[in-house]
């Protein structure tokens, strides 16, 4: 019986320690423009970013549709979003997620959704607006699980974005590794400390039968 409680809680410490399956978005530039509204209310618009955006576009543009009054995501912080992306020419959907964690600064993003990302509070929402040059370019995306191609080549993107949270230090690498995961770590090893106890309760109340 013990024999088989300690396999058990091999298999759960493995699925604990797996590596957080995280959807790739591209890779970063260091440096991308931004065209950006900067409304007080989603109402009151100054200008609309989006009336300038073309095909031949080089920036990104930016809507806001909420300004948070949360953390402010910098360089090297943790921030979980929520997305929807599509493609601009067609208005497909190509993902959803309801909650990524990124870390800022790795350049595990598309060139232009992190810059947008940077300087926005928890409790923002916005939609960007990123050209091809800025996304997966020439080559588009394909699907690895599928090798269907997912992005066109030559795509502009658009990105509904909601920020649902910022951590940096220890409590950012704990929201990379994932939160159920620690949890389940933390369960492992306290069967594992108990598990004398537990064997010896076990084996009693079957010698008293």
């Amino acid at each position: 019986m013990m024999k088989s409680l300690l396999l058990t809680l091999f298999a759960a410490s493995a699925t604990a320690f797996a590596p957080p399956q995280q959807q790739q978005l591209g890779r970063r530039h260091p440096s991308v423009s931004v065209l950006q509204s900067s409304p007080d209310s989603a109402e009151d618009l100054p200008f609309d970013p989006f009336d300038s955006f073309g095909p031949d576009e080089t920036e990104i543009a930016v809507r806001d549709l909420t300004i948070g009054q949360g953390e402010t995501v910098s360089d090297g912080d943790v921030a979980t979003v929520k997305y929807v992306g599509r493609l601009i020419e067609n208005r497909q959907q190509f993902g959803k997620v309801e909650a990524l964690p990124i870390k800022m600064g790795q350049g595990d993003l598309v060139k232009g959704f992190e810059q947008s990302l940077l300087g926005k509070k928890v409790g923002s929402s916005y939609i960007v607006r990123i050209p091809a040059s800025l996304a997966w370019g020439d080559r588009g995306k394909v699907s690895p699980s599928s090798g269907r191609q997912v992005i066109p080549p030559g795509s502009a993107l658009e990105f509904e974005v909601e920020v649902l949270n910022v951590s940096n230090g220890i409590m950012g690498e704990l929201e990379l590794f994932g939160m159920d995961r620690v949890l389940t770590l933390i369960f492992c090893i306290s069967l594992i400390a108990g598990a004398p106890y537990i064997d010896k309760v076990v084996n009693g109340y079957l010698a008293s039968q």
